[in-house]
Order: C-alpha cells, then sequence, then structure tokens
C-alpha cells in the first residue's frame, strides 16, 4: 500500500479508520508523504466543513 503511493509520488498516505501499519508509516516518513491512519475520510471532511 505505501509503495504504491510512493511508486504513484502521491503526496499523501491515508489509511481509513480501524487501520493503522508501522511498516506503512515509516515508509510515508522516508518518502516525505503526509501520513494519516486509523480515520474516516467522511468524518473528517464533516468535522472540518460541517
Amino acid at each position: 500500500m505505501a509503495s504504491e503511493a510512493i511508486e504513484h509520488q502521491a503526496q499523501c498516505l491515508w489509511l481509513q479508520e480501524g487501520i493503522s501499519c508501522a511498516a506503512a508509516a515509516e515508509a510515508a516518513v522516508e518518502a516525505e508523504l503526509e501520513y494519516v491512519e486509523n480515520r474516516c475520510i467522511k468524518v473528517v471532511h464533516r468535522e472540518l466543513l460541517g
């Protein structure tokens, strides 16, 4: 998962609610990607925009 984001030159790696991975976090940091884990995009969107 992290390797695909890095390969495609993504700017962020987002792991959905209930998902965490130390190896993905480490790879994202090394590739200078923004990294989010265990968060739901819909919930964050609602928190930010109401």
